[in-house]
């Protein structure tokens, strides 16, 4: 269940941010504009148990592939 999305155009961007625009080539600084969206999806608190029904744990893209556990596996071993 979303609560609340928003969208804003023409935000300044890190100049860095090589997919957002470059506001004018010929300048020295770079300067760049884009767009950010936003997403309210705050979870109900414990009292409203008929709200929070609506929401999910979310599994993570790949949580289960074996390469990414070899990956994770690994990595806790070096530290």
């Amino acid at each position: 269940m979303l609560h609340k999305a928003g969208r804003e155009r023409n935000i300044k961007a890190h100049p860095l941010d090589i997919s957002a625009p470059n506001v004018d080539p010929s300048e020295v600084t770079v300067v760049r504009v884009g767009g950010k969206m936003a997403i309210d999806a705050t979870k109900p608190p414990l009292w409203r148990k008929k709200e929070r029904e609506h929401f999910d744990r979310v599994t993570p893209k790949g949580a289960n592939d074996p390469a990414i556990q070899a990956l994770l596996q690994r990595l806790a071993s070096m530290a």
